[in-house]
Parts: C-alpha cells; sequence; structure tokens
C-alpha cells in the first residue's frame, strides 16, 4: 500500500509503524503538557516528535540517525531504574527489585532493544528521495539480523535476569539484607565470592551467546564493537543492581 512505508521488509515496516506511533504518543502527550503553561513541552513537540515521525514513514536516513541515538540514550537510562540513586530519592519506599524491573524497565529496554538491531540491520532501506536505491545499496548486506533470536534473547535477556536472580539470592542469604560492593571489603567472603561468581558466569555466558548470535556476514570490527557494547552494559547493569539491592536491603551493618 502507498499509504504505508515504502520497503519491501515486513519486519521493517512493523517496526517503523511502532516508532511512528510512539513518536506521535509522545506528540499529543507533549502537547498537551504544553496546554498548561509548560510551552518548552510543545516547542520539543514540534521540533522532534513530529518530524521524526515523518521522518520514519519516509524513511529518511536522519531519521534512522536520530532514532538510533534517541533509542539508545533510552538503552543507557533505563538501566539508572534499578540503581542506588532511584531508590534512594524515591517518595515511597523502592519496590522489590523483581517489579521494578518488570513494571518500568523490561517494557522500555526489550522493544527499545528489538529496533536497535532492525534498524542497524536494514540501514539499506533509508534513502533521499533522490538518491538512486540499487546504486546507495551497492555492498550493502540486507541480511544482517542475528542468526540466532533465541541466542540474542539469552544474551541480552536472559543472562542479566539470571544475574539479578542469583544477587537476589544473595541478598536473601546474607539474611535479607546484602553487604556493599566488595570493592571496599565489606560484607561476608562468602558472599563477596558469590556476587563476583555470579557477575563472572552471567557475564562469559552471556557475551559467548551474543557473539554466537551475530549476523553470519558480521565484520570482525562489528563482532568487536558488540562484544565490547555488551560487556559494558552488563557492567553498568550489574554495578546499578547492586546499588539498587544495597539500599532496599538497608545495607549490613
Amino acid at each position: 500500500m502507498k499509504l504505508l512505508p515504502q520497503t519491501d521488509v515486513r519486519l521493517l515496516r512493523f517496526v517503523v509503524l511502532g516508532m511512528v506511533t510512539a513518536c506521535l504518543w509522545f506528540a499529543v502527550t507533549y502537547l498537551r503538557l504544553a496546554i498548561f503553561d509548560r510551552y518548552y513541552f510543545g516547542v520539543l513537540s514540534l521540533v522532534l516528535w513530529l518530524p521524526l515521525a515523518v521522518g520514519l514513514w519516509l524513511l529518511m536516513p536522519w531519521a534512522r540517525y536520530l532514532s538510533l541515538s534517541i533509542l539508545w540514550l533510552i538503552i543507557i537510562t533505563i538501566s539508572t531504574v534499578v540503581g542506588p540513586w532511584e531508590a534512594i530519592n524515591g517518595d515511597a519506599p523502592p519496590l522489590p527489585v523483581w517489579e521494578q524491573l518488570m513494571h518500568s524497565v523490561a517494557p522500555v529496554f526489550i522493544p527499545a532493544a528489538f529496533c536497535i538491531e532492525v534498524l542497524y540491520a536494514y540501514k539499506g532501506e533509508f534513502s533521499w528521495p533522490r538518491a538512486s536505491r540499487p546504486v546507495e545499496g551497492a555492498g550493502y548486506v540486507p541480511t544482517m539480523l542475528p542468526r540466532s533470536w533465541i541466542l540474542w534473547c539469552t544474551g541480552l535477556f536472559v543472562m542479566p535476569a539470571l544475574l539479578v536472580a542469583l544477587l537476589n539470592l544473595d541478598m536473601r542469604l546474607a539474611g535479607g539484607c546484602i553487604s556493599v560492593s566488595p570493592t571496599f571489603g565489606h560484607g561476608p567472603h562468602y558472599h563477596r565470592v558469590f556476587r563476583e561468581i555470579s557477575a563472572w558466569v552471567c557475564g562469559i555466558l552471556g557475551l559467548l551467546a551474543v557473539l554466537r548470535a551475530t549476523p553470519a556476514g558480521a565484520s570482525w570490527c562489528n563482532k568487536v564493537v558488540r562484544a565490547l557494547t555488551y560487556t559494558a552494559g552488563m557492567l553498568w547493569f550489574g554495578s546499578n543492581v547492586v546499588g539498587y539491592l544495597t539500599v532496599f536491603g538497608n545495607l549490613c551493618e
């Protein structure tokens, strides 16, 4: 249909439609906030969300780059929801870590990570109206999706969840609380070792799963970037979870 994004890739069309819907939702929400004397929200709606929705619908390259930037920003900041500052600064007592993950992190992180993968895979589908698509797409490999979505999900979702489960178990074994970071030399030695082993096991298994799921046509540079990004992400996420559980358990002093 002419009204739909002009691509033959159904998966990309589905993702673009979802992202356009999200942009329009933000645009409408921000315009409603502008009515209540928050004019900067109205400006942000007109200069960001509405143009981005149009750019994604037309498969414009600038919209893809802007969307990737926003999605990566979401990925980085959403992990802080289970960080120590989120637990400390809340007006109400912090939720148990699993409730916080299910209510605040997973509904945002999972679609954001999926959209990032799809936007990277189908870079060649985004082009300027005057560009010649066959020329622009020369040398582009259109099948850069993960070779195994099961392994991809294992690395990005299952291993972080297993890490949270083991760290939460550590809190229970410590008598309902968790000691501060082993870097500072506090807390029972057993629990420090348990925490370190849990992080290493989950990190290594997750990294292997992500690398095995790397697209078949990916270069070594692509694999190295994926490995470094995943390692940094797991370290960032794990440190935030430890901090959140520390505050939630009122420390082991």
